[in-house]
């Protein structure tokens, strides 16, 4: 009995730690796809302030 608690404990965190690197490699994929569009916003955002700063002056 101890045993088989034992294994189904290794075949759980093996799992476990499966999951957690393709959650991790997914994340830093999404990450890296929000960085991307978050810096194309600030962009954009620095862009139309300029254009803003050109008309007031």
């Amino acid at each position: 009995m101890v045993n088989i608690l034992s294994l189904t404990c290794k075949v759980i965190k093996s799992c476990l730690k499966k999951c957690e690197s393709f959650y991790f490699t997914i994340g830093s994929v999404c990450g890296i796809r929000l960085a991307g569009s978050l810096f194309k916003n600030v962009e954009s955002l620095q862009s139309y302030k300029d254009f803003i700063e050109t008309l007031t002056i």
